[in-house]
């Protein structure tokens, strides 16, 4: 009988997706290498926020609590509490007036407030970075691969 391995999975990118499924790699103990084409120090002239309240249940699964503990430290207002009304409800507003033309309930499959919060991308990507070695390959490409 063959001894069965771990497989060692390669991720292609360093965005959040892919960090996120890093670090639920590496808390499972599963092997892992990230491949990123950019340098860690690339500055991009727009920052950019987003709302990761559908991804909060998948990021509880992926991410160690230690760093989940941190992510406020990503928040694009740190001293809101993403918890509370208003904090927690995502709104639309028309462009020339001002006003909030629609405001989101966001809830959990079982009917309860769900969490939302406005995130930094640089940020949260640099807490996810955390203990993760990201090779940068600035001519990647992909040679050779077995699919078991």
């Amino acid at each position: 009988m063959v001894p069965i391995s771990r497989p060692h999975v390669i991720i292609i990118g360093a965005g959040i997706t892919g960090l996120a499924i890093a670090q639920g790699l590496k808390a499972r103990n599963i092997p892992f290498s990230v491949f990123e084409t950019e340098t860690r120090n690339v500055s991009r002239p727009r920052e950019w926020t987003m709302g990761v309240h559908w991804a909060l249940p998948l990021l509880d699964a992926l991410i160690p609590q230690h760093l989940r503990d941190r992510m406020p430290e990503a928040s694009v207002d740190a001293s809101l509490d993403y918890g509370k009304y208003p904090n927690n409800a995502p709104r639309i507003y028309d462009g020339l007036s001002g006003k909030c033309v629609k405001e989101l309930e966001i809830n959990d499959e079982d009917g309860t407030p769900g969490r939302e919060m406005r995130m930094s991308r640089r940020r949260l990507r640099a807490l996810f970075a955390e203990g993760i070695d990201v090779q940068v390959c600035l001519q990647a490409f992909l040679a050779h691969a077995t699919l078991d």
